[in-house]
């Protein structure tokens, strides 16, 4: 049986593709985007989430924890990250959720019944599985079997990814999907490099495979404020739509802050990034700048 990593499923989803979907959060992911809103996704182990301000201080934490994560000092609770294996005993033991599951490891064929579950949704909707994370191509064994059961029974699926993988892994897990959400997060190789960690070669290696393979892309962008928000960015997605004809769609992606609140229950507060949050309007004139650039392409936001 394939098992992987997940740290959620999220039913009834109209932000991942077309229709109503299940989207299944798998854990692991290659880059480290300083505005990642899911940091929960980056480690591919399972972690704890701890949110202090639910802690009884009832210390059963201490207790049931061998790696001697959880230390109290002047009746303050502490939490070490650094030493946590990803047991999660002290979870089963807090009554205040002060401690929660942040990932667990996860049968394809289990998680192939919960999606199951809305398959009439689905055929309404022409919805099904989209497949986010984290990046599914961190676990291609289990991102393939996933997809080759909805396949059979008909789903259609949808994989979120930021491209960065091996060939066999683009092959497989990216060509198994019938709609392909890619990302494009800079346009300058250096800040890519210094902001995420990427590449852009392998990302524009994926890109000729997903053209190669004749694979359905929305383009998925994420606008920084300050840091990519600019006339050249635009006009090189743009450039993107125009050089692989197997992009559909563009997909404007305004940063929010909601990934802070989550390094802090993670205990990794030191990679909290404080980028202004755009509004409405600004959001607005991103899009049309991008489709004055390319028209005859649709650019929404996502």
């Amino acid at each position: 049986m394939c098992t992987g990593t997940i740290f959620n499923i999220q039913r009834f989803s109209v932000h991942d593709g077309p229709g109503i979907r299940t989207t299944v959060f798998l854990k692991g992911c290659p880059l480290h985007c300083r505005w990642c809103h899911n940091p929960e996704s980056l480690s591919s182990r399972p972690q704890i989430f701890f949110d202090e301000r639910n802690c009884a201080g009832c210390r059963a934490c201490v207790r049931a924890c061998s790696s001697e994560c959880h230390i109290f000092e002047k009746d303050r609770h502490l939490f070490r990250p650094d030493l946590c294996t990803g047991c999660q005993s002290c979870v089963q033991v807090c009554a205040r959720q002060a401690l929660q599951a942040c990932g667990h490891l996860e049968k394809a064929e289990e998680i192939l019944k919960i999606v199951l579950r809305d398959k009439d949704f689905y055929e309404e909707s022409h919805g099904g599985l989209t497949l986010s994370g984290g990046e599914p191509l961190m676990q291609p064994d289990f991102a393939e079997a996933i997809m080759r059961g909805a396949h059979r029974h008909g789903i259609s699926c949808v994989v979120e990814s930021c491209g960065t993988g091996t060939k066999e892994a683009v092959r497989r897990v990216l060509g198994e999907a019938d709609l392909v959400l890619l990302d494009w997060k800079l346009s300058d190789e250096r800040k890519l490099q210094e902001y995420t960690g990427a590449s852009m070669d392998v990302v524009y290696r994926t890109l000729d495979m997903l053209s190669e393979l004749r694979k359905r892309v929305w383009l998925r962008c994420p606008v920084i404020p300050g840091v990519n928000d600019e006339e050249t960015h635009f006009s090189h997605i743009a450039a993107l739509a125009r050089r692989y004809s197997n992009i559909e769609e563009i997909q404007v992606m305004p940063y929010h802050s909601f990934g802070n609140e989550k390094h802090i229950r993670l205990g990794s507060r030191d990679r909290i990034m404080e980028f202004r949050v755009p509004d409405e309007g600004e959001v607005a004139e991103w899009i049309r700048k991008i489709s004055d650039f390319l028209p005859g392409v649709l650019v929404k936001k996502g």
